[in-house]
């Protein structure tokens, strides 16, 4: 039973939580980093890799020596009572931490799950808990500072699952030689950043730059707008023939929110050159869809949720590999080309995870004959908003350069510890809501034209709140795996009460620091 606790986190978090003006006078929590030895009089429970459990009641961190001592009760993997008074352990040994101390250690800022009461949170995310603003972290222009570029790593909602995340910065411009972002924690949450590096790719002229679904980049000609697109609701032609922010989103199915939909798109294909050929440009990013049923998880976990997060981590790759996998393929856009000779084929799925920035890659097509493309999209419905579907001309792009921070900013003033962290490649950055860093790259040559992309990695653990794990029901939460289409069609009636709403509790519940 412990494993299948396991898969089904891993199911439930693959589609995680990456403009609107919004209300930025909310609580801030107090969040302050303890000093090494510092006693604490407060609950930790340590979640060890042996499947073992520490309830420490007063407990102290040796930063240095990277071990956690005090008192409490250690319990094996039944739970039994195993020992009571004096605990110790070092702090590689722990799975995860969980805590509703939020004045805690630097060591196991990167491994500890927080509980928060409605204090820690805006009015609008306790009238809808299930609305409230996530992210992983959000990346900013300096010029722009309410318009999100990018979000990192969106479904790495535990240390197991961290990952790579490549998201495409179209609109930023070198000031000379530099370009500077600000990277934010706008949620109740922790992220823990590994690096984030800007990916400089010559840019042609009269050319753009792409990422493709599954890597690398290449480098096309003029985006072509379809000659038609039919979906579900009829002609959906003006909310995707351009990338101007008119998305095309149907609502969710009252039945079951898994159900699937598809759209159907034809171009007139443009000259092809030597050497090139054609792919498919999807601007897209999810809707709230995927957060709710995150967060609807991580609710019905309540009070276990740091156990069941707990023993994904202690399940080998594989079983996560396979695990996730399958949560691509429910939550994906799929898309198949027609020929005449053989019907439609499959060329592949684009699964960028988050709701807040959109994200861009090319799917090349398959060699076909002179005449119209037709291509078809198949996609769970109210899950995804597609701003752009475009037909380009392309080849392979030329090298990329990959360009570490020279320097990071922490209000106005340096911060050597930061940018070491984030330059070393093994260490790691914790931030905490509200925190901000302005990162700034060189670029090797400032008279080239460059196609710019940030990629970032790491992970985030949500913070739990009270009105979740007030709706704890172990029931529900192992139905999500062990009959997950049972539960989909249970969680329809709930999710589309919430649906009409979610928009704008979601964006209204974004943390910011009072200015």
């Amino acid at each position: 039973m412990r494993a299948r606790y396991a898969l089904l986190v891993a199911f439930v978090v693959s589609s995680g939580a990456c403009v609107k003006t919004v209300d930025k006078h909310v609580f801030e929590p107090d969040v302050t980093l303890a000093a090494s030895g510092e006693l604490h009089a407060s609950t930790l429970k340590a979640h060890m890799r042996d499947g073992s459990l520490f309830v420490f009641d007063e407990w102290r961190a040796d930063e240095a020596a990277r071990r956690v001592d005090g008192s409490g009760i250690r319990y094996d993997l039944d739970r039994n009572v195993v020992t009571t008074g004096s605990l110790g352990l070092t702090i590689d040994s722990v799975a995860l931490f969980e805590t509703n101390d939020l004045h805690t250690s630097p060591s196991i800022v990167p491994m500890t799950i927080l509980t928060v009461g409605s204090i820690g949170a805006t009015v609008y995310c306790i009238a809808n808990p299930k609305a409230c603003f996530g992210s992983c972290p959000t990346f900013y222009d300096p010029s722009d500072s309410d318009q999100i570029l990018a979000e990192g790593f969106s479904a790495s909602i535990a240390p197991s699952l961290e990952a790579t995340d490549l998201d495409a910065l179209p609109s930023v411009r070198p000031s000379g030689d530099l370009v500077r972002l600000f990277m934010r924690n706008e949620a109740l949450e922790t992220h823990v950043v590994r690096w984030a590096d800007l990916v400089a790719v010559p840019r042609p002229p009269e050319r753009r730059v792409y990422a493709l679904f599954d890597g690398g980049f290449v480098e096309a000609g003029p985006a072509r707008a379809p000659e038609m697109c039919v979906a579900p609701e009829g002609d959906c032609l003006p909310m995707i023939a351009e990338a101007d922010a008119r998305e095309r989103l149907s609502l969710a199915d009252s039945l079951d929110v898994a159900t699937r939909e598809q759209v159907e798109i034809v171009f007139r294909p443009p000259p092809v050159a030597d050497g090139e050929r054609l792919g498919l440009v999807i601007v897209s990013r999810q809707s709230l869809l995927p957060t709710y049923i995150l967060y609807q998880a991580l609710a019905f976990m309540g009070t276990r949720a740091t156990e069941w997060l707990a023993a994904l981590e202690r399940q080998s790759p594989e079983t996560q590999g396979r695990t996730l996998a399958l949560v691509g393929r429910l939550g994906s856009i799929r898309v198949e080309q027609y020929e005449p000779a053989g019907g439609w084929t499959d060329l592949g799925e684009v699964l960028e995870t988050g709701p807040l920035a959109r994200d861009t890659r090319v799917i090349p097509l398959a060699p076909t004959e002179a005449g119209p493309v037709r291509l078809r999209l198949a996609l769970t419905k109210g899950m995804w908003r597609i701003d752009q579907l475009a037909l380009v001309s392309y080849r392979p792009a030329r090298a990329a350069v990959r360009i570490r921070p020279t320097a990071v900013r922490r209000g106005g003033v340096p911060d050597e510890e930061a940018l070491s962290r984030l330059v070393d490649g093994e260490a790691q950055l914790s931030t905490v809501p509200g925190d901000e860093y302005e990162l700034i790259y060189r670029l090797p040559d400032p008279g080239a034209s460059y196609e710019l992309f940030l990629e970032s990695r790491g992970y985030y653990l949500e913070w739990m709140r009270d009105e979740w794990i007030r709706e704890e029901n172990p029931l529900r939460a192992a139905q999500l795996f062990l009959d997950p289409a049972a539960a989909f069609r249970e969680m329809a009636p709930e999710f589309k009460r919430a649906e009409p709403d979610m928009e704008r509790i979601f964006w209204s519940s974004r943390y910011a620091r009072e200015p």
